[in-house]
């Protein structure tokens, strides 16, 4: 939402771990002309969420901003890789 990327959750394959944080990245800050696999100028932080109910740990879920309002959160595999999630979750007023 505007120059931030909103990541949540994902995967570790070095200790099988899956994921329930929220993360931005700050777009404006990163040099997209780099040719490393680093992201030179890349600013992460981790966004303290409220409220009691959250995906928990997801990956391979689906996450689309609407309207500068939210992130809505669909889907994904929890850390039983056998435990498919099919809810939905909206996390409110990110900016």
């Amino acid at each position: 939402m505007g120059s931030l990327l909103y990541i949540y959750g994902g995967f570790s394959s070095s200790d099988m771990k899956v994921f329930d944080e929220l993360w931005t990245l700050n777009t404006s800050t990163v040099n997209w002309n780099s040719k490393t696999l680093e992201l030179p100028g890349a600013i992460y932080e981790k966004v303290t969420v409220n409220g009691d109910i959250t995906p928990g740990p997801l990956r391979g879920h689906a996450a689309v901003n609407i309207n500068d309002e939210g992130l809505l959160i669909f889907g994904g595999v929890r850390q039983d890789p056998t435990d498919f999630s099919n809810d939905f979750y909206f996390f409110e007023q990110l900016t």
